[in-house]
Formats: structure tokens, C-alpha cells, sequence
């Protein structure tokens, strides 16, 4: 044969035993046994070419009668070939899948679940998942048992009905009893390649811990709602438009408003009277911007009833902003009744200790009014010595004014008033009234301030808080010392609020370290018993913090001690809007005037003096003694009457009284009302000094010409149809 016809036969033997090769090394039977006979097929074409070639003709032919046999062999080593890199791509993708599905089962196992699939029956045909190890199982443990023997529901029905109805295909989830836990499951119909149900696909989770925080949290809630149902403070919460979701009953009877009467309302627009409606807003400001709320404050009720409250603002965000605001409300009505008690009570213990020295110097005058008095009647004199003793017993009537006024303001009991109130001045009254209570042996040093330093605040408490420093420092000096009251200002800069300071320092006993803390509690007190309430400091340390100030001590035992009060100055258009005032009253002269007053009092000397005051200034007066002839005069005078200028308490009716009959009478009548008596008893006979005309006596001529002229050119202002106060 020729050399072309042994390496066809070689070839397709080579192909054929490289087959059998693969086989050992892949494991293919399948494609391996295609490539062999694929190689047989071919090695006998190749035999059965050799045959019919063997012959000397073919041999002697040359190559080309050989060539169709070595294309053979050829053909049979690339089919070869082929076919092994294609087992070894098939045997690469099956290695890769057995490796996804081994990390798949892996991710399973680790998984704090229990998955599990099931054929028709319903039974098993897979478990896995970490959650198995949990329930006592291992994975595929129970393959092939009734579902019904994995799990138990904890309803009344069979885990295999619930399994059919996934058969049926539908998406169903239910919850598991393992033990002691519970778990909610999933389950979902499993497809075959066909496209038809061939079984279900379950999850479960193990939502035990989940289902006791529920549990708690019903709990909580429970507990939370409880305790704001049945809470003494009255609670509200609010949306992020403070529009009112919910109240607890405490709230109901505080305001008198039912919970669904309240419910998606403004909570301001209901309980916020007309004086406190800025109030409210500013409030409403600072819980938008994120601040709370931690002040007191006056509400009105649903009946229209004023109410004083301490109100807790807390605002409530999340990441979208304002979600709720949680407000609580204390009735602090009764204490505050209870604190004004106190404070008169204070102030019943200070006057005890005014009334020795105001009895001194009310004394001095009279001796003074009294000796110049005689000096007047005794017989002529020259004119100067004549204006002297005048002049002495003008001054002397001043001081008595002034001491009766001081006594009266700080004895009365009122409504508290905040207003601009200069502290050097306010140190100068209570100056006039503590030179009356101190022992001689005490000497005093008043140190004020340059200019005004102007503080909001009621001036009659501004009065009581030196009077209480400064008494405390004398007692705290028993055989003498020194007492020092000053005032200055701080914090002018651009970032710091100005502050005015009031000082009282004394050279006393001191306080010791461990009872300074408690020095400011009601009650509070080192004297024996009968001997002080300890009201003192603890009003002042009130009437501090109600005008926004601070209240400070140092004290060293057998050295004394210095208590600093701040508070802030108030500067701006009320301030100018003041001094302008007080400018423009100064500037004012005493006008004339022409018009016809009907005088109402009942004090001779008081009717006279007044009568003469006004006909010098030009104006007619008709004086009478009582009610009765006032309204006499007017039902018969066919005069005009301009004014009614009326005293308060009178015998028989009083000025209020008479001044809404003779409204009757003359609608036009412009009424002005003078006392000597304390607000609260002119309030008593339907009179308030801020609301309407009043004088206060005692009173000088100018001062009452003032007055008279401010109201008869008032009535041209308002007109004929003003009503009475």
C-alpha cells in the first residue's frame, strides 16, 4: 500500500482510540458513544476503500486514486476533535451550574427562614433554609412525608388544605406553629417545564419576637392612654397645622369644650381671649421654628370665664418636618389666688413696721400745717412772711400726699400692670418710705445710675421688691450697720441685651453656705416663730421672674450680703412713644375755659376749694353736697351742663350711679370722677381708674384744671354719641 493509505488507516485509528480517551476522561457516554461510532463509520469507509484499491492498477495509478481515503481520515480526525470541545464545553457548564447550586443551597441554609417545595400530594420534595435547625428538622429531612406531619397552622384548618389551595393557584399566606414560635408563611404555585402546576414553593419567617413587640406595644399604648385619660393635667395633641386631633377629659373640664367640639379646630382660635391672641401667635411661632413651650399664660373657656394656666409646648419632627405637638395645660387659677394672698400677707407685715415712722413724720407735718396756720390767723403780718408760712404749709401737705399715696400703693391690692418704669426713680419712692422704717444706727447710701434706665415692669411691685431687700438687710443688722442700695447698667453691646442692675448690699450677719439654695422658698425663714412669715424673698424671687429678670446672692457669714437684680432695659418706639408724652404734658400750660361744670361732693372743704379752683380758671360751677341735688338741678336747669365732675362714695348713691341717671337727663354730658379711696373699692361702685375719667386725690389745682380741660375737650374728639364707661 501506499504511504498516503497508511496515514488515512492511521489517522481514523488515532481518531478512534483519541474517543476512547475521552470517554475515560469526561465520563460522556452519551456524546462519546456518538463520536465512536462517528469514528467507526469513518474507519470503514476507509477500510472499504483500501479494499477496492488494494489493487496494482490503483497502486500504480499514482495519488490521486488515493486521495479520497486520506479526505476521509481527515474528516474523521476534525469530527473527532469537534466533538471533544464539545464535551468539554458541556462538561464546563455543568461543572459552573452544580457550583451556582451549590452556593444557592449555601445562601439558603444561611437564610433565618424555611423554605420548602411539595409535589401534588401535597408531600415534600425539598427543605431548606437556617430557620429548620431552629424547629428540630435537618434539610430534606422530611421529603416525601405529608405536609400536614412538617407543620401544624394555628387555625382550625389542615396545612394540606392550605397547600391545595397554592395547587389551584393561588397566592396564600397564613401563619405557622413551630414550637413555641410562630412564623408567617407564603406560599405560591410551583411550574414545571410544560407550563402547569406541578406543586407549591413555600417561605416562612419566624415573626415570634415581632408579635410579643406588638404585643407590647398594644400594651404600652394601652398603658400611655390610660395614664393621659385619667392624668390631673390637661393634655392636647396637635397636627402639624396645631389643629386639635385629641384631648384627654381633663382638658374637657378645664375648658369646658367636649372632645368633638375641639377635634380638627384651631386650638387658639378657642381658648385664646382677645388680650392674648399676640400671645399665642408668638407662641405658635417659636414651636414652628422647633423651641418649646414652658411658660404661663390666661385662656378663656368655652363660657368666656378667664383662666390661668401653665402651658407645656412640645413639638414633635420628623424627617418631612413637623408631624404633632404635644401641649399640656395646669390650672394655676388657685395658686395664683394663693400667691396674692402671700403677697398681701407680705405686705400686712411691712406695713406693721411703716406704721411707727409714717406715724412720725405725719406728726412732724401736722406740726408744721398746723403752727403756720396760727401763725396766719394770729394777726396781720407783711406780705412775705405771709407767702412764707403759705409756701411751708404747701410743702408740708405735699409731703403728707405724698406719703399717704406711697402708703396706699403699697398697702392695695390690684390687678399686676406692666409698664416703663425709670429704676432710679422707682429707688427714689421707696427711698421716702424706708428712711421711715430703718433704725438710726443704719446708715444709708443711695448710689443711682447716670439718665433713665427704663425696665417693664408693675411699678408697685418694682416698689415692694427694694422695701423687701432692703428691710431683710436691715434685720440682718440688728445693732447697726451699713445698707447700700445702687444701680447701674450692663450688657450695651451689640450682642448682649442691656440689663439694668439694682444692688442692695449690707454689713450684716450674712447667710450661710447650706441654706442659701432655699433662701428664695415660700416660707422659708430663720427667725422664731411670731417673728416673720418668710414671705419676703420668696416675693421678690416671683415678682423677678415675672419681668423676665434674674435674681442673684453672695453672701459670706459675718461680712453681709449683696442681692443683684437684672432686669432688661426696653428700649425702642415705646420708650420714645413715653418721653414724647411726658415731654409734651410738661410743656402743657393750664388752659381757660368757659364752659358750665356740675360739681358732686359731699366734703365741704373739698367742694370749696374745687369750686374755686375751676371759677378762676373761668369755667361756671354749680356745687352740690349730694346726688339727690345734682339730679335736681339737672331736671329743672334749662342750662346746658358740660360736665358732671362727681366723687365715687357719696351718701345715699353713688357717683357711678349718678352719673348713668343723669345720661338719662343729658345724653351729652361728658362725666369725670374723683376719689381719695383704694381701686379696689372704687371698682366696687362700678369705677376702674384705667378705664374711664378719674382724678385721685388728693389732687393740686393744676392738676385737676388739666384734667377737667383733657376730658370737656375729649367729648369734642368722640362726639355726641360716646357711651358711658
Amino acid at each position: 500500500m501506499s504511504l498516503i493509505v497508511l496515514l488515512s488507516l492511521a489517522i481514523q485509528v488515532a481518531s478512534l482510540a483519541w474517543t476512547f480517551v475521552i470517554i475515560r476522561r469526561t465520563g460522556e457516554k452519551r456524546i462519546a458513544f456518538l463520536s465512536v461510532m462517528i469514528s467507526l463509520m469513518f474507519l470503514r469507509q476507509g477500510l472499504s476503500l483500501v479494499s477496492h484499491t488494494v489493487s496494482w492498477d490503483v497502486l500504480s495509478a499514482g495519488t490521486s486514486a488515493q486521495l479520497p481515503g486520506l479526505l476521509i481520515s481527515l474528516m474523521s480526525g476534525l469530527v473527532v476533535l469537534c466533538l471533544e470541545g464539545l464535551i468539554t464545553d458541556h462538561r464546563r457548564a455543568r461543572s459552573d451550574a452544580e457550583e451556582n447550586r451549590a452556593k444557592l443551597l449555601a445562601t439558603l441554609q444561611r437564610i433565618p427562614v424555611i423554605l420548602w417545595t411539595t409535589d401534588k400530594g401535597p408531600r415534600l420534595t425539598s427543605s431548606a433554609g437556617a430557620g429548620l435547625e431552629m424547629i428540630g428538622f435537618q434539610s430534606d429531612e422530611m421529603v416525601g412525608q405529608s405536609v400536614d406531619h412538617f407543620m401544624s397552622l394555628s387555625g382550625t384548618h389542615p396545612a394540606s388544605q392550605v397547600h391545595r389551595q397554592a395547587l389551584d393557584g393561588s397566592s396564600v399566606n397564613f401563619e405557622v406553629e413551630w414550637g413555641q414560635n410562630s412564623y408567617q408563611a407564603h406560599l405560591d404555585p410551583l411550574y414545571g417545564r410544560d407550563g402547569e402546576i406541578c406543586g407549591c414553593v413555600g417561605v416562612a419567617l419566624d415573626v415570634t419576637e415581632l408579635k410579643a413587640a406588638q404585643v407590647e406595644a398594644i400594651e404600652r399604648a394601652g398603658y400611655l392612654d390610660a395614664l393621659i385619660q385619667n392624668s390631673p393635667m390637661a393634655i392636647v395633641v396637635l397636627d402639624e397645622n396645631l389643629r386639635v386631633q385629641m384631648c384627654n377629659p381633663a382638658f374637657e373640664k378645664l375648658f369646658l369644650y367636649e372632645e368633638s367640639e375641639l377635634v380638627s379646630e384651631s386650638l387658639d382660635d378657642l381658648i385664646s381671649g382677645e388680650g392674648s391672641q399676640l400671645e399665642a401667635r408668638e407662641f405658635t411661632k417659636r414651636v414652628l421654628e422647633g423651641g418649646t413651650i414652658n411658660t404661663d399664660a390666661r385662656r378663656v373657656r368655652k363660657d368666656g370665664t378667664p383662666v390661668d394656666v401653665r402651658v407645656h409646648g412640645v413639638p414633635l419632627f420628623r424627617e418631612s418636618g413637623l408631624v404633632a405637638v404635644y401641649g399640656l395645660y395646669e390650672d394655676i387659677t388657685e395658686r395664683r389666688r394663693l400667691e396674692e394672698q402671700l403677697r398681701q400677707s407680705q405686705k400686712m407685715e411691712a406695713l406693721g413696721r411703716l406704721a411707727g415712722g409714717i406715724s412720725h413724720d405725719f406728726n412732724n407735718l401736722l406740726t408744721v400745717i398746723r403752727g403756720h396756720s396760727d401763725i396766719l390767723t394770729a394777726g396781720p403780718m407783711g406780705e412775705d412772711k405771709v407767702l412764707l408760712s403759705a409756701d411751708q404749709i404747701r410743702k408740708a401737705s405735699d409731703r403728707a400726699t405724698a406719703l399717704t399715696r406711697q402708703l396706699l400703693t403699697f398697702s392695695r391690692r390690684e390687678v399686676r400692670r406692666r409698664q416703663l418704669v425709670d429704676l432710679n426713680e422707682a429707688v427714689g419712692h421707696a427711698d421716702e418710705i424706708l428712711r421711715s422704717l430703718i433704725s438710726e444706727d443704719i446708715e444709708v447710701s443711695i448710689d443711682l445710675c447716670e439718665g433713665k434706665s427704663l425696665v417693664k415692669v408693675d411699678p408697685v411691685q418694682l416698689e415692694q421688691v427694694i422695701l423687701n431687700l432692703a428691710i431683710n438687710a436691715c434685720e440682718a443688722m440688728p445693732t447697726g450697720g451699713e445698707l447700700s442700695i445702687t444701680t447701674e447698667r450692663q450688657g450695651s453691646s451689640e450682642n448682649c441685651c442691656p440689663m439694668a442692675i439694682l444692688r442692695v448690699a449690707d454689713t450684716g450677719c450674712g447667710i450661710p453656705v447650706d441654706i442659701q439654695e432655699r433662701i428664695f422658698e415660700p416660707f422659708f425663714t430663720t427667725r422664731e416663730v411670731g417673728q416673720g412669715t418668710g414671705l419676703g424673698l420668696s416675693t421678690v424671687y416671683g415678682i423677678v421672674k415675672q419681668s423676665q429678670g434674674s435674681i442673684s446672692v453672695e453672701s459670706n457669714v459675718g461680712r453681709g450680703t449683696i442681692f443683684a437684680v437684672s432686669l432688661p432695659i426696653s428700649e425702642g418706639e415705646e420708650m420714645q412713644e413715653q418721653m414724647s408724652s411726658l415731654e409734651s404734658a410738661t410743656a402743657r400750660c393750664s388752659p381757660l375755659g368757659t364752659e358750665t361744670i356740675l360739681l358732686a361732693e359731699d366734703e365741704e372743704p373739698v367742694r370749696r376749694l374745687v369750686a374755686t379752683v375751676l371759677e378762676r380758671q373761668g369755667y361756671r360751677v354749680v356745687a352740690v353736697e349730694n346726688p339727690s341735688q345734682a339730679l335736681e338741678f339737672s331736671d329743672s336747669s334749662p342750662e346746658p351742663i358740660d360736665l358732671l365732675l362727681t366723687d365715687v362714695v357719696m351718701p345715699g348713691m353713688s357717683g357711678r350711679e349718678l352719673a348713668e341717671k343723669m345720661r338719662c337727663q343729658r345724653p351729652d354730658v361728658k362725666i369725670l370722677y374723683v376719689s381719695g379711696y383704694a381701686p379696689e373699692t372704687t371698682g366696687m361702685h362700678g369705677v376702674q381708674e384705667e378705664e374711664m375719667d378719674f382724678l385721685r386725690k388728693p389732687f393740686d389745682p393744676a392738676s385737676l384744671v388739666d384734667k377737667v380741660r383733657d376730658t370737656l375737650d375729649k367729648r369734642r374728639m368722640t362726639g355726641p354719641d360716646e357711651r358711658i364707661h
